[in-house]
């Protein structure tokens, strides 16, 4: 399912923008995901 594998990647990507700006990306997903 294409979709999985895109919702996959999404967390991914979150997982990675958070250890980039030290915060969670949740709290701060508009100034560091974006």
């Amino acid at each position: 399912s294409g979709e999985r594998i895109n919702i996959d990647d999404g967390i991914m990507r979150m997982a990675h923008s958070a250890l980039e700006c030290g915060t969670p990306v949740l709290a701060n997903w508009h100034g560091c995901a974006m």
